[in-house]
C-alpha cells in the first residue's frame, strides 16, 4: 500500500501550509517510487495506477525519463552516439541547434509528437530545407530508439511515429552557364576556390577532400588514395592530366 504524506511549507505570512502530497510506494521487487503532487487526489491516483502496473508485471520505470531533459539526452547522444559516425560533424552541428531551442528544456517523457510537428512548422517557416528538417528530426527519432532500448528508458514511447515528415524539395535540374562557373570561382577565398575545383572533378565528398593528405597524391599515374570514406574502405579517385586539376591539388593541400 502506498504511504501518502502531506507536505509543508510557509506561506507568505510565514505560516505552515500544505503545499503538495508525496506518494510513496515501497514494493518487493521493485524500486522504491516517489512522487510529489499539487493534490493529494492525484497522488492517489498515480499511486494505484503504479501499484496495479506493478502487480500485473507491466510496470516500467520511469523516474530517469521524467527527470531526464531532451537537452540533456542530446548531450549524450552526441557524447556516446554521433562521435562515432562518419560526418559526425554535422550531426553535432543540428545537435547544437537543438540545445538552442526552448524544447530542450522539456523532459523526455512529456514530448507528444505534436511536439515536434510544431517544430517543423517553425522550422520551415524559417526558410529552412525540408532535407534539412528531416535530418534534424531523425537524430531526434534515433535518440528515442537509442534512449529505450539501451538507457534503461524502456517506458519511452517514440514521438516521431506519429508525425509526418516533410516532403523531400524537389531536385534542381539546372546546369551551370557558359562564363558562370569562372564567375563562381572568381568570387571564392583561397582555398576554397581550389577546394570547390576538386570537387567538381573528381565527384569526392566533402568529408573525403578534407581529410586529404599530401601522402595520398599519386603523381605518376594521377590519382588521389581516399583513405577515409563514408563506408569505411579505401577507394582511388583518377585525376585529369590538366594542370588546372594538379595546381588545385597543390594548392588546396
Amino acid at each position: 500500500m502506498a504511504t501518502i504524506n502531506a507536505r509543508k511549507g510557509p506561506d507568505a505570512n510565514n505560516k505552515l501550509v500544505i503545499i503538495g502530497w508525496q506518494a510513496i510506494i515501497r514494493k518487493r521487487g521493485h524500486p522504491s517510487q516517489t512522487r510529489t503532487f499539487r493534490t493529494k487526489r492525484d497522488a492517489e491516483a498515480w499511486a494505484k495506477v503504479t501499484e496495479s502496473e506493478m502487480l500485473r508485471g507491466v510496470w516500467l520505470d520511469r523516474s530517469e525519463a521524467e527527470s531526464t531533459t531532451l537537452g540533456e539526452a542530446l548531450q549524450r547522444y552526441a557524447d556516446e552516439i554521433s562521435i562515432n559516425k562518419k560526418g559526425s560533424a554535422q550531426e553535432l552541428c543540428r545537435i547544437r541547434q537543438w540545445l538552442e531551442r526552448p524544447i530542450s528544456k522539456r523532459t523526455l517523457n512529456t514530448l507528444r509528437g505534436k511536439d515536434f510537428a510544431a517544430y517543423v512548422k517553425s522550422r520551415l517557416n524559417e526558410g529552412v530545407s525540408p532535407n534539412t528538417v528531416r535530418l534534424e528530426l531523425a537524430i531526434v527519432g534515433n535518440l528515442f530508439t537509442v534512449a529505450a532500448k539501451e538507457w534503461g528508458m524502456e517506458s519511452l514511447a517514440n514521438p516521431m511515429r506519429s508525425i509526418k515528415l516533410p516532403a523531400p524539395a524537389k531536385g534542381r535540374n539546372r546546369r551551370i552557364q557558359p562564363g558562370e562557373w569562372g564567375a563562381l570561382i572568381a568570387q571564392l577565398p583561397y582555398p576554397h576556390d581550389h577546394a570547390v575545383v576538386l570537387l567538381v572533378e573528381t565527384a569526392m565528398r566533402r568529408g573525403e577532400l578534407s581529410g586529404m593528405r599530401w601522402e595520398d597524391v599519386q603523381w605518376t599515374a594521377p590519382s588521389i588514395l581516399l583513405q577515409d570514406t563514408k563506408n569505411g574502405e579505401s577507394r582511388e579517385v583518377p585525376l585529369s592530366r590538366g594542370g588546372c586539376t594538379n595546381n588545385c591539388v597543390t594548392g588546396y593541400l
